[in-house]
């Protein structure tokens, strides 16, 4: 008995997806765990079966609780009609040895009376309730959805339900050409008009010949034997008519849009004859012209995309460092590489108090700077004129600018901390205050990226003086700027008081994990990075 209960618990619970096991001393208790709950019964002693109470996941869930009576009715159904089979199966098994009479069986004792059952099992039984003494509805004559596993269509494999279903057929789908509205339709109609009209046969297409009755004459032909003989009298006679076109050979489309075959056009009318009056206009063939493969790099794709394409760009530039770093020099240097020794080209905004002009004719390391034009910035540093230099420099055809030093634009005199600081005492909101600062901010870093000439921007580092090897030594800490500026500039280089420039950002790849020292040759490698065609 035990046997066939824990087979029949397996059986079940695979077939329909659910989970069984057998618990309780001595393993008496079979339970069925659902997605609603649990189901089972216990086996007394005298080997009867007793079912248990539903447990649903949420006693307050009527759902899961109608759900699980309707399991624990199929379960019960179930159950007693496998104990039906099992016993049938037992009295088959049964067999007589040979030469020995069957022993008598003796006679059928009357069945003893069944004993009452219990009241939990009989309000579960019987009146189909939950444990909170609810009553389920009268459920329907087909079992639950959840009582069959999913079909599947695979293969025509059988079901749980014992249904062959066929394989879905998928369609397969349209083709870009075949969608109205894109843009591949578009062009697939353009091209069947153009090739109609030059008499091209499209893909998938035959081009129909002149219409001919049932005889196989053409019109042509009826319209000839007609206007022979009108009313008995011979009409007077006409020329033949021109011989009919023969039917061209069929042309891909696609060779014609790849430029590989010409569009054939039709015959171009002769001239007149001496002393007749030309056409005013000469009838012309329509021509397809052949697709250029080079379009495909340059033809927009759909949404606004392009394919990438290698241009001349201009330099953003940043250079960081304590006081006394080289930060001015070092731009100096490298602009001079960039317009070529040509220093008249350059432009500075000076807002450090004229410090600008320092190194004009200055011979650094064998390289001598050139004279340079200087544009003083003085206080309050506000945005507007920094953005007012940029453009000053753009409409004097200076091919690069040096901003010495943006730091003041953010934590100078009238600079976007000054700014944000007194709004903020005057709202008592300090978050608030950003909202006016953030917005001037963006419109200045956006007038660097978007300038038609090369930018170098300085910037002052927070320093601290450490004690290395018996010396004091000064060492830069983050640059003062916002927070995040370094990613506005496609190179970004740290001097240091040897002014040895460290870089911490390079988009070319160029200086990736070396110290050097910046010089006119340093811009002309940026030069000639900037250049490439790709």
């Amino acid at each position: 008995m035990k046997e066939f209960l824990t087979r029949f618990l397996e059986e079940y619970a695979e077939k329909f997806g659910y989970t069984s096991s057998i618990e309780g001393e001595g393993e008496v208790t079979g339970l069925i765990s659902t997605q609603y709950g649990q189901v089972g019964f216990e086996q007394t002693e005298a080997d009867e079966i007793r079912f248990l109470k539903i447990a649903p996941l949420d006693d307050n869930n009527d759902d899961q609780i109608s759900s699980l009576i309707k399991i624990n009715k199929h379960f019960k159904s179930a159950l007693k009609t496998a104990a039906e089979e099992n016993a049938n199966e037992e009295e088959e098994e049964e067999t007589v040895p040979v030469g020995k009479k069957a022993p008598t069986k003796p006679p059928a004792k009357p069945p003893a009376p069944a004993p009452e059952p219990e009241p939990e099992a009989e309000a579960a039984t019987d009146e189909e309730t939950d444990s909170l003494g609810r009553k389920c509805p009268p459920p329907s004559n087909k079992p639950p959805a959840h009582f069959t596993k999913p079909e599947k269509a695979k293969g025509g494999k059988k079901t749980a339900n014992d249904k062959i279903v066929p394989p879905a057929e998928v369609e397969p789908p349209l083709p870009a050409e075949a969608i109205p509205g894109t843009h591949a339709y578009g062009i697939a109609q353009r091209a069947k008009e153009a090739a109609a009209k030059a008499g091209v046969a499209v893909p998938g297409e035959t081009i129909v010949p002149p219409a001919k009755n049932a005889l196989g004459n053409s019109d042509a032909a009826m319209a000839k034997a007609a206007s022979a003989t009108i009313g008995g009298k011979k009409a007077p006679a006409k020329a033949d008519p021109p011989d009919e076109p023969m039917e061209p050979e069929a042309v891909s489309l696609d060779d014609i849009m790849d430029g590989k075959v010409a569009a054939p056009g039709k015959p171009v009318a002769s001239q007149p004859a001496a002393g007749k009056p030309a056409l005013a206009v000469q009838p012309r063939a329509p021509v397809v012209q052949p697709a250029k493969q080079e379009m495909a790099a340059t033809q927009p794709l759909s949404g606004g995309f392009r394919k990438a394409e290698r241009k001349k760009a201009k330099l953003r530039l940043g250079i960081t460092g304590p006081a006394g770093s080289g930060k001015t020099m070092s731009a100096l240097l490298i602009a001079g590489g960039l317009v070529d020794g040509d220093y008249s080209k350059i432009g500075i905004a000076d807002t450090e108090n004229g410090s600008g002009d320092l190194y004009v004719h200055s011979d650094i390391s064998g390289f001598v700077i050139g004279e340079y034009n200087v544009l003083t910035l003085n206080p309050p540093f506000e945005a507007s004129k920094f953005i007012d230099a940029i453009k000053t420099a753009e409409a004097s055809g200076l091919e690069v600018l040096i901003l010495d030093s943006i730091s003041h634009a953010w934590a100078g005199v009238g600079g976007f901390l000054e700014k944000q600081g007194k709004i903020a005492d005057k709202t008592g909101n300090s978050w608030a205050a950003w909202r006016t600062i953030s917005p001037e901010h963006a419109k200045f870093v956006d007038t660097m990226l978007q300038s038609k000439i090369h930018i170098i921007a300085t910037m002052r580092s927070k320093t601290e003086h450490v004690f290395d090897a018996g010396k004091v030594r000064k060492v830069g800490l983050a640059a003062v700027s916002r927070e995040g500026m370094e990613y506005e500039f496609s190179l970004v280089l740290d001097m240091d008081q040897q002014h040895n420039a460290t870089p911490t950002k390079d988009r070319t790849s160029m200086f990736d994990g070396s110290i050097f020292k910046p010089t006119p040759e340093t811009g002309k490698q940026l030069r000639k990075w900037l250049e490439i065609e790709g």
